[in-house]
């Protein structure tokens, strides 16, 4: 008997721009070429209603596509909400932030006071004063 040879297609014949891939690809050049939404989208995003939506997007994307595209939407959001939240604190609104919180110091009334008095001023008396240190004679200093 001859032997007979099943012809199994190992590949499937499926168009090569799904939606899913087109999806994927897309997601995946956002991703690696560090592309941002608009920073108002972003805050928007940053929202509680933003995080409810994105989170329905993203069951979505799981039950209806491939998890690999529902992956690299969670790594995208993660990017634009991290971006939309460091985007708050430039360091000009942290210099605005911190003069707020640092006001300029007011005078303390003892250094008004001090700045009022008049230095002492000493006219010439005794300025050829020195200073030698006392020697007790009967110091004895021996090593122990």
């Amino acid at each position: 008997m001859k032997p007979k040879f099943i012809k199994t297609p190992q590949f499937k014949d499926e168009p090569l721009f799904t939606l899913e891939n087109t999806m994927g690809l897309l997601i995946a050049i956002l991703i690696i070429f560090d592309l941002k939404v608009e920073t108002r989208i972003s805050n928007l995003l940053n929202t509680p209603l933003g995080m409810i939506s994105s989170m329905l997007i993203i069951i979505l994307l799981f039950i209806f596509m491939n998890p690999v595209i529902g992956i690299l939407f969670i790594i995208y959001l993660y990017e634009t909400i991290k971006e939309s939240s460091n985007y708050s604190y430039t360091t000009q609104a942290k210099d605005n932030k911190l003069k707020q919180l640092n006001p300029i110091p007011q005078m303390e009334v003892e250094e008004e006071i001090i700045q009022k008095i008049q230095p002492i001023i000493n006219l010439g008396n005794n300025n050829n004063v020195t200073f030698q240190p006392y020697m007790d004679q009967k110091l004895n200093m021996t090593l122990l």
